[in-house]
C-alpha cells in the first residue's frame, strides 16, 4: 500500500486517520480498563474505601483498635521496658548501660524474683499505652480531617491527604494523646523503677504523689515530652500514611496493566 500510494499522499490520508482513531480508542479502552481492575484489587485486598462519615463509626473502631495494638505491643515488650527503665533513673556512670550489662540486669532480676518480675509494673504500662494508642489513632484520624476541611478538600478517604496534612495531623494527635494520659507514664515510670511503690500497690502511688508533690508532680516534665513527640508523632504517620498510599497506588497500577494486557491475550486465544 505504502509503495502505490507514495506518489499521492492524499490517498494515504484516510488510512492514516482511521488507524489513529483505532489506536486512540484502543489506550482510551486500556486506561479504562485499568481503572476498572484497580477498583476491583483495592477492594478485594483492602476492603470497600467508606467516606469519613459512612459505615459504622470510625471513632470508635479506630479506638478499639488503637487500644488491642497498644496492649498487645506493650505486653510483648514490657521486659525491655522494664530494663530501659532501671538504666534511666541510674546515676552512677560506672554502671551505665551496655547490652553485657542489660542481660546481666535482666538475669539478676530473674534469679532474685522469678520471670514474672520482668513484667513488674506492666500494668501500669498497659495502663498508660492502651488509652495513648487509642486516642492517639483515633485523633489522628479526626485532625486530619479537619485539616482537608479546612483546606477546602471535602473527603480525606478520597484525596488520600497531603504530606503536610498528615504531618500536621500526626503532630496533634500525639501532643493530645501525651497531654491525656501523661499522668498515666509519670506513674508507670515510678512504678517500674521504685519496688517500695509497687508494694504500696498504683493507687496508694498515686495518692502519695498527689500528697507529696501536688498535681504538678502528675505533670513533671511534660513541656520536654510534648517537643519531643510532637516531630516524633508527626513524621511517624506522615511516613507512614505516605509510604501506604504510594504503595497500594503502584499495586493498583501494576495489577490493572497486568490484566490489561492479558485480556487482548486471551480474546485472541479464545
Amino acid at each position: 500500500f505504502f509503495f502505490t500510494n507514495a506518489s499521492n499522499p492524499q490517498a494515504m490520508l484516510p488510512a492514516m486517520v482511521e488507524q489513529e482513531r483505532r489506536e486512540k480508542l484502543r489506550r482510551v479502552s486500556t486506561e479504562k480498563l485499568i481503572h476498572r481492575v484497580s477498583d476491583r484489587v483495592d477492594a478485594s485486598h483492602h476492603g470497600p474505601v467508606l467516606m469519613p462519615d459512612e459505615g459504622p463509626s470510625k471513632t470508635s473502631t479506630l479506638l478499639a483498635a488503637g487500644a488491642i495494638s497498644g496492649g498487645v505491643s506493650k505486653l510483648l515488650t514490657a521486659p525491655i521496658d522494664r530494663i530501659k527503665i532501671i538504666y534511666q533513673v541510674n546515676t552512677d556512670p560506672r554502671h551505665a548501660f551496655t547490652l553485657r550489662r542489660g542481660f546481666s540486669t535482666a538475669s539478676s532480676i530473674v534469679l532474685q524474683s522469678g520471670v514474672l518480675a520482668l513484667w513488674r509494673g506492666n500494668s501500669a504500662a498497659v495502663a498508660r499505652d492502651v488509652p495513648y494508642a487509642s486516642i492517639v489513632f483515633a485523633s489522628y484520624a479526626m485532625y486530619e480531617d479537619a485539616v482537608l476541611k479546612a483546606s477546602g478538600v471535602t473527603s480525606g478517604a478520597a484525596s488520600g491527604g497531603s504530606v503536610w496534612s498528615r504531618l500536621v495531623a500526626g503532630s496533634a494527635a500525639g501532643a493530645t494523646a501525651t497531654f491525656l494520659t501523661y499522668p498515666l507514664d509519670v506513674m508507670r515510670a515510678r512504678l517500674a523503677a521504685d519496688s517500695r511503690s509497687h508494694h504500696h500497690g498504683y493507687m496508694s502511688g498515686v495518692r502519695h504523689l498527689w500528697r507529696s508533690e501536688g498535681p504538678r508532680g502528675l505533670y513533671a516534665g511534660l513541656r520536654p515530652t510534648i517537643l519531643g513527640i510532637v516531630p516524633y508523632s508527626g513524621l511517624s504517620f506522615s511516613a507512614f500514611e505516605t509510604l501506604k498510599a504510594h504503595l497500594r497506588d503502584s499495586s493498583r497500577t501494576r495489577a490493572g496493566r497486568e490484566t490489561a494486557e492479558r485480556q487482548p491475550r486471551d480474546s485472541r486465544e479464545t
